[in-house]
């Protein structure tokens, strides 16, 4: 017959009497608190860390969904406000443009003054003494007439403009209790920075529509002048032409 060791000082294993089933419910029972006292403290603190996991796992979802949508916003001011920075120094730009453009037309109008040819008649001698010293004067003016040499405007400024936006926009806000900081003064946030550009660009494109009113204006008056002019040297001409016959 097979042996076994362990029940060897509780009779044979078929053979259940009371004093094994005693022994049995007293090892039970030191199993019992054994567990009770060594692996049901781990079970629940192993309970409450997995609880604590998924939590901080929802957190974290939580977080990156937030972070994202800021870093979006972040990412659309910071694009706005590259837009913003071109477009004014596209602006300024475009002003100096009209400038030289006035004064290259100015001058090509002048040149139409100016004939490689001989007179053909009294009448085209005539006009030219007539207005010699109103020529003259005209482009001595356009010759001392200064200018816009500098350019200040450039790529490369745009890129150190960009540059500051982004340092400011990862920079942190400064304490308001720091020393020297002035009462209520607070760190305005990219989109308010943006809105006030808005607000500036709004400004400029008034400004620059009231001066494109005022040059159709100048415009205006100036052909309206050369009409009159035009009118004038016509009733000279005529009586001119009353002379000679006389």
């Amino acid at each position: 017959s097979p042996s076994f060791p362990f029940f060897s000082s509780y009779g044979h294993p078929d053979y259940l009497d009371q004093k094994m089933m005693s022994e049995f419910s007293r090892k039970m029972e030191m199993l019992q608190d054994q567990f009770e006292c060594l692996l049901r403290p781990k079970l629940e603190a192993l309970r409450n860390q997995v609880v604590m996991v998924e939590d901080r796992t929802r957190e974290i979802f939580f977080a990156r969904d937030q972070i994202l949508e800021e870093a979006q916003k972040d990412h659309q001011a910071l694009l706005e406000q590259i837009h913003i920075a071109a477009d004014r120094k596209i602006s300024s730009l475009t002003r100096d443009l009209e400038t030289l453009m006035r004064d290259v037309q100015q001058i090509h109008d002048f040149t139409d003054n100016l004939q490689p040819r001989k007179p053909q008649n009294q009448t085209e001698v005539w006009t030219l003494l007539s207005r010699y010293d109103e020529l003259s004067i005209q482009c001595q003016q356009m010759a001392n007439k200064k200018f816009k040499t500098t350019i200040e405007e450039s790529a490369g400024s745009l890129r150190e403009e960009v540059k500051a936006i982004r340092g400011l926009q990862r920079s942190p806000a400064p304490s308001k209790e720091g020393k020297g900081a002035p009462p209520g003064d607070e760190e305005k946030s990219l989109e308010e920075q943006v809105q006030e550009m808005r607000n500036l660009l709004k400004v400029k494109d008034q400004m620059v529509w009231m001066m494109l009113e005022e040059r159709g204006q100048l415009q205006s008056s100036l052909t309206d002048k050369d009409s009159t002019i035009k009118a004038l040297e016509e009733e000279l001409e005529e009586w001119k032409n009353i002379c000679e016959k006389w």
